[in-house]
């Protein structure tokens, strides 16, 4: 990045990236909104370190809630994957044991998806990390 501007605006996207993915897990009509959530979960939790500081207490409180929303995303994604790639190979009951645990990683996922918190995350992380990035001499 050539500036501190560009970076920002880096992470923006990202979080763009999130919500917008967020909005169609909710509304359930893209097939690859979990992945395309999980991409920029990943890209954030990439790109945060290298403004937020894990020693300081409140940058690592925003890195640690990013790495919990990753770890809330896993269960589902990986259900998803494997009901994809091997789906037509299981029987009825493994394939309802898939698609049960994708249930319910994405019933999780939606409730934090429409509770406040993911919102308040999203704006809080875009402060601190305009706040860090504005104390960069």
């Amino acid at each position: 990045m050539t500036n501190q501007n560009d970076f920002l605006l880096l992470i923006l996207q990202q979080i763009g990236r999130l919500q917008r993915s967020g909005q169609a897990i909710l509304r359930g009509d893209d097939v690859e909104a979990l992945h395309n959530f999980r991409v920029a979960l990943r890209s954030l939790r990439t790109l945060l370190p290298l403004v937020l500081l894990r020693r300081k207490p409140v940058d690592d409180a925003f890195l640690q809630a990013w790495r919990s929303l990753a770890k809330l995303s896993n269960a589902p994604r990986d259900a998803e994957v494997m009901l994809s790639l091997v789906g037509t190979n299981l029987n009825d009951a493994q394939r309802q044991s898939l698609q049960q645990s994708y249930n319910i990683g994405v019933n999780h996922l939606q409730t934090i998806l429409t509770s406040a918190q993911l919102k308040t995350l999203c704006t809080n992380t875009r402060l601190q990390v305009q706040h860090r990035l504005s104390n960069i001499n």
